[in-house]
Formats: C-alpha cells, structure tokens, sequence
C-alpha cells in the first residue's frame, strides 16, 4: 500500500509540474499577445509628445520673431553679410538673444566670414566651438540623427536659388518668401503673415559622407546647369537619373551658426516630404530644391508669419504649398 501511495504522488506530481508548465506557456503568449498590442499605442504616444515638443520649439522661434521685430521695426535678415562676403550668419544666431541664449550669442564672433559653410561638414575659423553647440529649441526630438544641431529652416519662397527671377503671380513662378537679405517690415507681407510660412522642419543628413541616403541628403546634379529658373526646371533636374552614389551633402543641417540652403534655409519647390530628392546644382546658395521634411507621421510642422503653428500634410496641393511659401505672391489659398 505505501508504495502504490508513493506511486501515485510521484504520477500526481508529474501531473501537475505538466499543468504549472503550460500555465506558463499560455501566461507567456497571452503577455506576448498584449506587448504586441500596447508596444505600438506606447510608440505613437512617444511621438505625439515629440511632436508637441515640436511645435513648441516652433512656437518659441516664432516668439522670439516676435521680440525681435518689436526691438528693431523689422523681421531680422536670413543672413548677415558684407559686400565683400556674402556667406555668414544665420537667422538663427539672431534670435539666441531672444530665446534664453544670451550667453551663446555673446561667444559669437562677427569677424565670421561664412566661407565655412562651402565644406561638408561646414567649418568656422574663428567660431569653431559654436559649430558644436546643441540648442534645445533648435532641435526637434524625433530626428535621431547623430549630426544634428539644426531641425528648423527659414522659408526662402518658391525661387530655386539666392533670389526671385520672377515677378508674376503663378505656381510655376519664382518669387520671394519669409528670407531676406535686410529684413521684413510688416508693409512686405502683401498676401497676410497668416498665409506666409516664416519656418518649417527640413531633417538632418546622415552624416556619412561615402553613402548616399536620398531620404535626408542633398544630391548635387551631375549636369551642371544654370537654366533652372521656376520651380518645374528644378522639379525635372531633381528627377534626373543619379547614380548609385552621386556627390551629395552629406551634414545638412549639422549646425544653426551658418546661412545658406544645407544649414538654415529651405524652399516651397516640392511639396513636404516628396518623394522627389531634394537636389542642388552646386553650393549652399546655389539652385535646387530644398524641401521641407520630417519624420512625423504624414506631415510636417510650420511657423506662419503671424506666429500660428500648422501641420502640413505631405498630400497638401502643390499650388497652397507654393502659395504659402511666397510673402507678395498673390494667391489665392485654400485649406489644408
């Protein structure tokens, strides 16, 4: 008898070390089941907070706009420069003084001559240390990018290059944006701040200069050409065959200290992440296309002139989005 009793406990405890183990199996895939539900409402959660965090960046830049104009009676220039140099300072620069960075603005040194900006990475002579300096409101925190140091450009209109060679209303024309050489006064925004981009978002390049990536880089075209002159000229250049690793820039947007189309600058020639590369016929200020790109869901952030901040979806009307992109242009514009 005892040893059919022990038997039987020996079976018994077979029995149920079999049933703990497939409580386990099951608690297992029921816990893989629900991780595999809540993983991607955790992971849209993550980007609807960067995506406010986004905008608020945006809603400072346009504060400090703002400040600025009330300081001086006008919107401060795209870019600081002499006669004698046409490449130095950004916007951005400008606004640190109005965007809790005094300190930073005061390490500025004005004997830049931009020139650095003709290099990949772009270099400073004499503001070398700023080239590395991270600012918060700068950065937008969905872009991983290791290089990053500037998410946010200032809108240079529908002209593929320095400035408008057009000067009738149209969505194939070239004409002026928020950019300026001297600054805007109020008089200048003949269409409404309200329907005027002043920034939006533009990612930043790999960083890898032996490696094109088409989604972040600008591909320089191997056909120099000086004949792209409306925004259509550029739309066809940048559909142009490339080859499997073009000459391309590589750090765009690895810094706010410099002007110029591969660091603070962008235009309204594509729609916001096309699926067109983004394309240049030769340096910083030369012409191309410079587009507006994200990595949020479908669309991309911008400031208007009068400090409201949209989204623009990436399906936007060509026509509303060259049309937003002007200061004089005339249009008429819609929703979206």
């Amino acid at each position: 008898m005892v040893r059919t009793s022990n038997r039987n406990f020996g079976r018994y405890r077979i029995f149920v070390a079999g049933f703990t183990v497939i409580e386990l199996l099951v608690s297992l895939a029921v816990i893989s089941i629900l991780l595999s539900l809540i993983l991607p409402i955790i992971q849209l959660a993550n980007e609807a907070a960067r995506q406010s965090a986004c905008m608020n960046n945006l809603r400072q830049i346009g504060m400090a706009l703002s400040e600025s104009e009330a300081s001086s009676g006008k919107i401060p220039s795209a870019r600081i420069a002499t006669k004698d140099v046409k490449y130095q300072r950004s916007v951005h620069v400008s606004l640190l003084q109005f965007l809790e960075q005094s300190a930073l603005y005061e390490q500025y040194d004005a004997e830049e001559d931009g020139l650095g900006i003709l290099k990949d990475p772009p270099t400073s002579k004499v503001n070398g240390p700023l080239l590395a300096a991270r600012v918060a409101v700068y950065l937008c925190p969905s872009d991983p990018s290791h290089i990053l140091r500037n998410s946010y450009r200032i809108c240079s209109g529908t002209s593929p290059g320095m400035h408008e060679t057009t000067d009738q209303p149209g969505v194939n024309q070239s004409l002026s944006g928020f950019r300026s050489k001297s600054g805007r006064k109020n008089p200048a925004f003949i269409d409404g701040r309200s329907n005027t981009v002043a920034f939006s978002e533009r990612v930043a390049g790999d960083g890898h200069q032996s490696t094109y990536v088409p989604s972040t880089d600008i591909r320089t075209l191997s056909i120099k050409t000086h004949g792209l002159k409306t925004p259509s000229d550029v739309t066809d250049a940048c559909n142009w065959p490339s080859l499997p690793d073009p000459k391309h820039v590589s750090f765009a947007g690895s810094t706010w200290l410099l002007s110029g189309y591969t660091q603070t600058w962008y235009n309204h020639i594509l729609v916001p992440n096309a699926i067109t590369t983004d394309c240049t016929d030769g340096g910083p200020e030369s012409l191309g296309a410079y587009s507006a790109r994200s990595y949020h869901d479908g669309s991309v952030n911008i400031l208007l002139a009068d400090g409201a901040i949209r989204r623009a979806s990436n399906e936007i009307d060509l026509a509303i989005w060259r049309a937003l992109g002007t200061v004089a242009g005339g249009e008429e514009i819609g929703d979206y």
